[in-house]
């Protein structure tokens, strides 16, 4: 009976660390292997070519190569990757219609989430608006862009960075695209001045940890503005909220009643004890007269 029990517990100690030697050359298969397109060299984990073994890197983040050019998919757009910096845990991409210069929208509206990056802490990110009016429109800050109107039918302008663009919106007018970029004090400035901001591109930060710590529900707290570091913590969803409104509106309602319940007894029981004294008294008024006699 005990040989037999020292067997088992020699085999799943065997099979555990089997499965432990195997876990961690995996890891290191993805962390060692690496490939290159074009610029971008030493493609390591967790990003992989889609080329690649399967194998390689993290699937979430897979890039692909097209016509030389190392390309990610980020929020349902094609950007081109010009850096990676491993050690930030950053990398530098920009919008593919507009990474040449040339007239074009960009890809997506970018107000979705995307788990596998982060706009890094200690970057300032500016945002471009893309705006389709059906007439002209004279503020300052809006910037037409010729190449994509067509006079007397609409007209698009670009408005760079202006978080207050939503207060004076015209009713003409609507939002179209958003492009992220580095942030510049550029202020009325020209299209071509715009353009070549958005094509210099922008920061994006990526974690493991933070994907799986936002897939888990919980959200992503960084402690500082200069590092990617952070915990994982409880989503406030407003429920903590929400409970202390209901406390404090049934200690209300319970108070209130408790003293319409005390106002109500006075006002019942002193004249009925009054009442109940006066009769008392004149009984043994009675009383006493009676004995009297």
């Amino acid at each position: 009976m005990r040989k037999t029990e020292l067997s088992t517990i020699l085999f799943l100690c065997f099979l555990f660390l089997l499965l432990f030697v195997n876990d961690g050359q995996a890891k290191a298969i993805h962390q060692v292997c690496s490939s290159s397109c074009g610029d971008i060299q030493n493609i390591s984990y967790p990003f992989r070519l889609n080329t690649d073994p399967p194998s390689y890197g993290d699937p979430e983040y897979q890039l692909t190569c097209e016509n030389n050019k190392t390309m990610v998919d980020y929020l349902s757009g094609k950007y081109y990757v010009k850096q990676i910096s491993y050690d930030k845990q950053i990398i530098r991409v920009v919008d593919a219609n507009l990474a040449d210069g040339s007239c074009s929208f960009p890809s997506k509206w970018l107000e979705v989430i995307d788990i596998r990056f982060t706009l890094p802490v200690n970057s300032n990110i500016s945002y471009t608006s893309f705006l389709n009016c059906s007439t002209i429109i004279n503020y300052p800050s809006y910037v037409r862009v010729p190449c994509l109107s067509r006079h007397g039918y609409f007209y698009v302008y670009a408005v760079y960075n202006n978080e207050s663009m939503y207060d004076f919106l015209e009713s003409s007018c609507k939002c179209i695209s958003t492009a992220y970029a580095d942030y510049k004090d550029m202020k009325y400035t020209s299209y071509d001045a715009i353009q070549q901001l958005l094509k210099s591109g922008f920061e994006i930060g990526w974690s493991i940890q933070c994907r799986d710590c936002i897939r888990s529900g919980k959200v992503c707290d960084f402690f500082n503005q200069t590092s990617q570091n952070f915990k994982c913590s409880k989503r406030d969803d407003g429920s903590d909220e929400y409970r202390k409104e209901l406390i404090l509106i049934f200690s209300y309602l319970i108070g209130s009643s408790i003293l319409v319940i005390i106002g109500a007894a006075r006002f019942i029981c002193a004249p009925l004890v009054i009442f109940v004294f006066l009769l008392h008294k004149y009984l043994s008024r009675h009383k006493c007269t009676v004995g009297t006699k």
